[in-house]
């Protein structure tokens, strides 16, 4: 069976940057921990998009 699943590829996000080029319309945001948290929109085959997020210093996906 083929994966169909959207992977972010986090590595190719500016770390530390105020305006990232990788990240989607209206990332990065400030994260409680003092991080950037990066936003990637993924298509997902036959079904749309999905927006990903997670804080580069805490590594924790975030639900905005």
């Amino acid at each position: 069976m083929e994966d169909n699943i959207p992977r972010a590829d986090w590595q190719r996000h500016g770390t530390g940057e105020r305006y990232c080029k990788r990240c989607a319309s209206g990332f990065p945001q400030l994260c409680p921990c003092g991080g950037q948290i990066h936003g990637e929109l993924l298509e997902i085959p036959g079904d749309g998009f999905i927006q990903l997020t997670r804080c580069e210093r805490c590594e924790e996906l975030k639900d905005i």
